[in-house]
């Protein structure tokens, strides 16, 4: 590969950089504000990408306790859903409304102090992020948001 650069797609390029920023914020000392202690194990991090005709969105899920063993994520939008597809989980949607994404046989561990993602397209098209989201039944507050 004599004199070859290799170019980044820029989907590529923006989960790496959020791969990074979270390992640092989990390395790294945490400042006092970071996160309550005792509120909860999780905060979650919302990536939105949009396309024509349809969302594609994947959520970084960021755990302060200890390692967790058959995880279970569900939220909900305001506006109906429908088409999904994922990867990095099995997702079903109960109603328009609601996803639940569980994990595959080859992920069954968010492990403490770690972050731990997965992905879906929907239709139609919105700008909202998910809502009331719980990992295992527990809150996981969104902390960040990037849209593109």
């Amino acid at each position: 590969m004599h004199g070859r650069i290799r170019r980044f797609r820029p989907r590529t390029a923006l989960r790496i950089s959020i791969v990074l920023a979270l390992a640092a914020a989990l390395i790294a000392p945490a400042p006092a504000t970071a996160r309550v202690p005792g509120t909860t194990q999780f905060q979650c991090m919302y990536v939105l990408l949009a396309q024509p005709e349809r969302i594609v969105g994947d959520l970084y899920m960021i755990n302060y306790g200890g390692s967790v063993y058959n995880w279970t994520v569900q939220f909900t939008f305001s506006t109906p859903m429908s088409n999904l597809v994922a990867w990095g989980a099995i997702m079903t949607m109960p109603n328009a409304f609601t996803m639940v994404a569980k994990n595959t046989p080859v992920n069954p561990y968010i492990d403490a102090r770690s972050v731990t993602t997965f992905g879906w397209s929907a239709k139609p098209l919105t700008f909202e992020p998910p809502q009331n989201l719980t990992v295992n039944g527990q809150p996981c507050p969104i902390v960040g948001m990037i849209r593109r």
